[in-house]
């Protein structure tokens, strides 16, 4: 998919699955970290904090993906 088409399409089409893991990756992270804050578990926030990171370098690999192969 050239970058044209990923610009007038929503970017959910655009994503390959790698940058997709990462999303569900950062939103995992971001609830656990949530909820270890609520409950006071310092375990649970790094847990989240650690999702969060993994991640984030699974978008880059993505982003790097997309890049190399549109």
């Amino acid at each position: 998919m050239t970058l044209l088409a990923c610009a007038t399409l929503s970017l959910a089409a655009c994503k390959n699955s790698e940058t997709a893991k990462g999303d569900a990756n950062v939103a995992k992270g971001d609830v656990e970290h949530a909820v270890g804050s609520a409950v006071g578990s310092d375990s649970l926030k790094a847990a989240g904090s650690a999702d969060k990171t993994k991640g984030k370098v699974q978008q880059g690999v993505g982003n790097v993906e997309h890049a190399v192969n549109p």
